[in-house]
């Protein structure tokens, strides 16, 4: 999928900081895995590999094997393999339109509850180029960013990471920035201003995601 920009929704005085104060917010890795109310919950989150239970016959603790019956859903592990602590998630946009509730657009009008604003990033690399560099400065060396994968859990087997999620979230079509703190807290980031590659905050009130005769229509 070729994508055109980065779309990000929160609450209209969040997405106002992060145009003019360039402050971009991170969520401790937890928080994806515990606000069971949240559109963002996934019980996965921050687990390093999944296992299929029917495929686990014997377990082996200190030299000694134990039979066990075959169970149904995946087991997680969590190692010290994964490294992210915070997560920062923004949505693709993508150049080919898909049809939802009838309407061709540019993305899933589910988004919208993730908040009642919404910022463009149009000029994706720039951003991206700045956010690097804001990493940098504050000492944060750790990090990656990069799209979500979406995976069946209940048949996937194999190494899990912040960047893989449940298909069932595949609509939120994520793009991740990725870090490691040792604030154990979510935590912002100074990227300076961002008004020149961003535009917002739109409000969802006044959106349209409506791509007519090839022109895509955001409000």
């Amino acid at each position: 999928m070729n994508e055109i920009g980065l779309i990000k929704f929160g609450q209209e005085e969040h997405i106002s900081r992060l145009k003019d104060q360039g402050t971009l917010y991170f969520n401790n890795i937890d928080y994806f895995r515990t606000k069971e109310n949240d559109h963002r919950f996934d019980q996965f989150e921050g687990y390093d590999r999944i296992v299929q239970a029917r495929d686990i016959t014997n377990f082996s603790i200190d030299g000694q094997s134990f039979e066990v019956d075959p169970q149904q859903g995946p087991i997680c592990f969590q190692t010290k393999e994964n490294w992210v602590t915070h997560i920062c998630c923004f949505s693709i946009l993508a150049s080919e339109a898909k049809i939802y509730e009838g309407i061709p657009r540019l993305f899933d009008p589910r988004l919208t509850e993730f908040g009642n604003s919404f910022a463009l990033v149009l000029e994706v690399q720039n951003f991206l180029n700045q956010l690097e560099v804001a990493l940098i400065e504050q000492n944060i060396v750790n990090y990656r960013m990069d799209r979500v994968e979406y995976y069946p859990v209940e048949s996937y087997t194999g190494k899990w990471n912040p960047f893989k999620k449940p298909i069932e979230y595949a609509y939120q079509q994520e793009y991740r920035i990725a870090i490691q703190s040792d604030n154990d807290q979510g935590i912002t980031i100074s990227i300076g201003k961002a008004s020149t590659v961003l535009l917002g905050p739109i409000g969802v009130s006044t959106m349209r995601n409506e791509v007519v005769d090839g022109i895509a229509i955001i409000v």
